[in-house]
């Protein structure tokens, strides 16, 4: 292979012994050949550290790749500025990260989202908190990552799973120290510019970490450790808005609006004059703190040349805990409703659209209870005795039996969105080279887990709550408007105009109190061996095969309390009595044939009990809201009738059936072998290097949960065996339950499922190609070529089959039973064909490098879930109830299904870096530098979704692609006393999911731009002082459905800033 002019700084990283450790064995010759070079030529040693000197090795990561890589570097352990490794991955070209509680943590890349890319620790692979493919890169400290590489192009010895790319993160190798050991201390104080917008984040954080390295007996033992810690506030401040839905609209100021056709089953909805309407929104703070340790370690032991034996583990925990404090609207969608006694009134909507899009009420003036008042109750001793016509008041019921209702329905959030997470991993390696032979063998363990806690919350406005019987408030008007991608505007008032309280301590009151955890565990074990040969020819280096047999589990958990509901004991005894919606509304009474038999009275909160709470900036004009101590209050309200504390441990239990329904467990068995060709060759004079091989995986995995077993009906009969008749001269008939038996936590026995198991089996052959031809010695032209897949989601793998009932369908007024398959164990992985080309210089008189890369994948199959309106179930052999859990006679309806979409397209784009430090400049300016890159994505792949437009399911762009992304970073060093750096992340608009009343919603996010800023002083050479400031133009989270006038999310996350010192020796 010809060798490389080394620059100055190059030359001096030569000289200082840095070890590259990406470098294949003839690259790294390549490298001492240049070292000893340098040498003879007297190259003064340059001493070369901060933002510098990791891209330049960076820079060096990317040349000698023998796949299409990118890289990011520390100059030493615990030197990245980053919170997250996330954060430094996304600087590169074609990376972009999705925001989660302000901080990076999924990547996208290339157009790709997170669940097609494969993470892997020191080449082992790694597995995620949640069950996606998706790893929280957040989870991984910066200050203990030395290097992390995202592969773009795919090659045989690497672990199958990244369509979008592969991302491998490196962690210390202590005997690659220059100098006997290096210890490194970090400690910086934190801070975020809206903390004091929220009563539950903290005020100051601190990030502190500390390495050490060593080795020992003549350099055969090496040792390092290293700790990092990160407390922070967590911030949120944000707007939610709920998706829009076409309906039958009830307002009588549009003609035609009763006559509204369903987008999903009516070609021409449009002409018939349909509304699209959110049922409401949220206003709230999410504050809390962030608290993260990481851990790592790694023993590495080299007696000789030929054998070596290292051991590592990393740790890390990450406890956020994080309340959601601010008001709920619900119930703007009851404007559809036909009875108009449980439904609101809306006066001068403003409505946007066309003939094309439909039209939508962005806005209006929504009031309780206009037209059709509250009814009077006719016993002022008792006010729930009796009523008149009208609707009824919370906690009231009519004589048909239907609760009381406020369609107007706004609460006070206080819940509980604490998690906490742990990730382990831990591997072991021994290689042993035979003179042309390297034998390498290597186990590992990678264990993931998350408690999420969700406990709920609510407090409502009353009349009274000194009253005997408190009613809920129904003289309440809602004035809102959206504007765009700003905060909409929200006025609540009385009637009258008299603006509403609710930081009213006389008038609030708590309602209900709800805990719905979720533990969820996932982890992967692996053996794999690996062979090198070395050859002597013209043609190929060396053959590398290999074996890798892998199990992979996924485990998912849930469970639910609920005061008056589900899982709530007293006095041995299972009440049940009042389901959380209820509770919320306000309706704590439970009745039986009409007469009170129960309350779950409601608790009277006191002027010490609560905070107020108004939001800053952007937020300033909403109505302030109160935060409470939950579990504090929770202890007081939540006792039996002699006043001892209620246990609230959370139970699996038919009466909230999706609590045994959605446990699942999950397990892959993947075993795989390949063998590839190391190329090193040339062609028509030029050197010509890269790598040839096959890939051959095998898969099985099984599923293992329940699914709904279809009802029968019998004749029921008397004690002599003959068939009941009723009345009316019918023979009485009863549901029979055809399932297995399964008993909750609390005793009860259901036979309306069937425990499944189920198995299946594929396998996948996966060739790859990558060359790499010097042109020049500083010019290289890539080219690479695989087939490639990526697998489903674990949680899209669990068995479902679950039958729901819906009576009265709105598009034909049929009862129907629909059949959800939203989940398969048969689902098969994401696949395609890609291929790669990218034209690299790299500069001689300066550090750098100038690329354009061109990508194209060709998809034959992914996953994609659709509703295929009245399936024909009997057609193919699927039996469907006729009946329903009541008795009511059902059709079949509709079937929903994820598989494998065979349709395919192409994902393709171009990528421009350019990278260079300008020594050339005269000083002070020859310390300046810039690292920048653009990249440009397009795909016809499309898949159908709900974007919350109010236009049922359609076809839009995959999930994460975002057409042009970009990426610059400014730096300065001046003498290696004072060093900067300025950088600055673009993302174009892109389809993800937001969170809304605990569900995902899909939505498009607007574009974004983040800016981060560092300076270091560097006092001597040990010690230097760190100021920055991450997201500094403290940037939007923006969401909409379908056109920017439809809101969806508007979160804002602050300013963190930082400043601390580092110590070295």
């Amino acid at each position: 292979m010809s060798q490389f002019k080394p620059s100055l700084l190059t030359a001096a990283l030569l000289t200082s012994g840095m070890t590259m450790t990406s470098l294949h064995a003839q690259e790294a010759q390549d490298v001492e050949a240049n070292q000893e070079q340098a040498q003879e030529e007297d190259v003064e040693v340059i001493q070369i550290t901060g933002m510098r000197r990791s891209l330049i090795e960076s820079v060096n990561i990317k040349r000698f790749s023998d796949t299409m890589v990118d890289a990011v570097t520390a100059d030493d352990l615990g030197s990245l500025p980053d919170l997250s490794i996330s954060d430094a991955l996304s600087r590169l070209a074609g990376v972009t990260a999705i925001r989660n509680g302000g901080q990076a943590s999924e990547l996208n890349i290339r157009g790709l989202s997170g669940q097609y890319v494969f993470a892997t620790l020191n080449g082992r692979e790694q597995v995620s908190t949640a069950g996606g493919r998706s790893v929280e890169f957040s989870q991984f400290p910066s200050e203990l990552i030395t290097t992390a590489k995202v592969h773009k192009s795919q090659k045989a010895s690497l672990i199958e799973g990244g369509v979008a790319g592969t991302v491998d993160l490196e962690t210390a190798n202590p005997l690659s120290l220059t100098d006997d050991s290096k210890m490194n201390f970090n400690a910086q104080l934190t801070g975020n510019s809206r903390a004091g917008d929220h009563p539950d984040a903290a005020s100051v954080g601190h990030r502190l970490s500390l390495s050490y390295q060593a080795k020992f007996l003549d350099d055969t033992l090496g040792l390092a450790f290293g700790m990092a810690r990160l407390f922070q506030p967590r911030v949120s401040t944000q707007f939610v808005g709920y998706g829009f839905a076409y309906d039958q609209v009830r307002y009588d100021g549009i003609q035609g609006l009763s006559d509204c056709g369903n987008p999903e089953s009516d070609q021409h909805w449009q002409e018939n004059g349909c509304l699209a309407y959110s049922s409401g929104f949220e206003m709230m703070s999410r504050g809390g703190e962030d608290e993260r340790n990481g851990f790592m370690t790694a023993l590495v032991w080299q007696p000789t040349d030929d054998f070596s034996i290292k051991a590592d583990g990393f740790y890390s925990t990450f406890d956020s805990k994080a309340w959601d404090r601010g008001l709920q609207v619900q119930g703007l969608g009851s404007i559809n409703s036909t009875n108009h006694l449980r439904s609101i009134e809306m006066q001068d909507p403003t409505i946007v659209g066309n003939d094309d899009i439909g039209y939508s009420i962005i806005g209006a003036t929504y009031y309780s209870s206009l037209n059709t008042p509250f009814s009077s109750y006719d016993d002022p001793a008792n006010p729930c005795k009796a009523t008149s016509d009208g609707k009824i008041q919370a906690p009231c019921i009519d004589s048909l039996s239907n609760s009381g209702v406020n369609p107007l329905h706004i609460s006070n959030m206080a819940d509980d969105a604490t998690t906490r997470s742990d990730t382990l991993t831990l591997g072991l390696n021994a290689t042993w080279i035979l003179d042309d032979l390297t034998i390498s063998a290597d186990w590992s363990h990678s264990k993931a887990s998350e408690d999420s806690f969700d406990r709920t919350m609510s407090m409502l406005m009353f009349e009274d709550s000194s009253a005997q019987t408190p009613k809920v408030e129904t003289d309440l008007v809602l004035q809102y408007q959206m504007d765009g991608l700003k905060v909409p505007t929200v006025n609540i008032s009385d009637k009258d105009g008299n603006k509403v309280d609710f930081t009213d301590h006389t008038k609030m009151m708590v309602t209900s109190y709800s805990q719905f955890p979720r533990y969820e565990e996932n982890q992967a074990d692996a053996l794999r061996l690996d062979l090198t040969y070395e050859l002597d020819n013209d043609y190929i280096r060396s053959v590398e095969a290999g074996v890798r047999v892998s199990e992979r589990k996924h485990l998912l958990e849930r469970s639910v309390w609920s005061y008056g509901g589900p899982g709530h004991f007293e006095n041995g005894e299972h009440l049940n009595k009042r389901s959380w919606d209820d509770m919320r509304q306000g309706n704590y009474i439970v009745y039986e044939g009409g007469q009170e038999v129960l309350r779950f009275a409601p608790y009277q909160l006191s002027a010490d009990e609560i905070k107020t709470v108004n939001l800053g900036g952007e937020f300033s004009s909403l109505p302030a809201f109160i935060a409470i101590d939950n579990e504090a209050v929770a202890d007081k309200w939540l006792v039996d009738s002699q006043g001892n504390p209620l246990d609230r441990g959370a139970v699996d239990v038919w009466a909230a059936d999706w609590t045994i329904t959605n446990d699942r467990e999950i397990k892959e068995e993947v075993k795989s072998a390949y063998i590839m060709a190391n190329i090193d060759t040339t062609v028509f004079d030029l050197p010509l290097s890269g790598n040839i091989g096959v890939r051959y995986v095998d898969t099985a995995q099984t599923a293992i949960g329940v699914a709904s077993a279809p009802t029968s009906r019998e004749i029921r009969r008397d004690e002599n065996g003959d068939p009941v008749v009723a009345n009316d001269g019918q023979v009485v008939m009863d549901n029979v339950q055809t399932g297995d038996e399964i008993t909750d936590d609390v005793g009860r026995t259901e036979a309306s499922h069937l425990h499944r198991e189920i198995t299946h089996e594929f396998d996948n052959w996966l060739p790859s190609l990558n060359l790499n031809l010097s042109l020049t010695d500083n010019d290289n032209l890539k080219f690479a070529y695989a087939k490639v897949i990526a697998r489903p989601d674990m949680a899209q793998m669990a068995v479902s089959g679950n039958f729901n009932y819906e009576y009265n369908r709105g598009r034909d007024g049929k009862d129907v039973v629909h059949l959800d398959m939203s989940t398969s164990p048969y689902l098969e992985p994401f696949q395609a064909t890609q291929w790669d080309v990218s034209y690299e210089h790299y500069f001689t008189e300066t550090d750098g490098t100038f690329f354009v890369a061109y990508f194209n994948k060709d998809i034959q199959s992914f996953t994609d879930t659709v509703t295929i309106f009245d399936f024909p179930f009997a057609d193919e052999g699927i039996e469907m109830p006729r009946f329903s859990d009541s008795g009511r006679p059902v059709e079949p309806g509709d079937l929903t299904v994820t598989v494998n979409n065979d349709t395919g397209g192409y994902i393709r784009g171009y990528e421009v870096g350019y990278t260079q430090t300008f020594d050339f400049l005269p000083a002070p300016f020859d310390g300046l530098g810039f690292s920048g890159s653009y990249s440009h994505t397009e795909s016809e792949i499309t898949t159908v979704v709900n974007i919350g437009n109010g236009q049922g399911d359609l076809e839009t762009p995959i999930e994460g692609l975002s057409p042009s992304i970009y990426s610059f970073t400014l730096f300065y060093n001046y003498d290696n006393k004072f060093e900067t750096h300025l950088n600055a992340k673009y993302r174009d608009s892109y389809l993800g999911r937001q969170i809304a009343t605990g569900q995902d919603q899909s939505a498009f996010f607007a574009e974004e731009m983040i800016v981060d800023y560092q300076a270091k002083f560097n006092i001597g050479d040990n010690m230097s002082l760190i100021f920055s400031v991450n997201n500094l133009t403290d940037e939007a989270n923006r969401s909409y459905f379908g056109d920017e006038s439809k809101t969806g999310t508007i979160q804002y996350f602050g300013r963190n800033y930082f400043v601390g010192f580092n110590y070295s020796l």
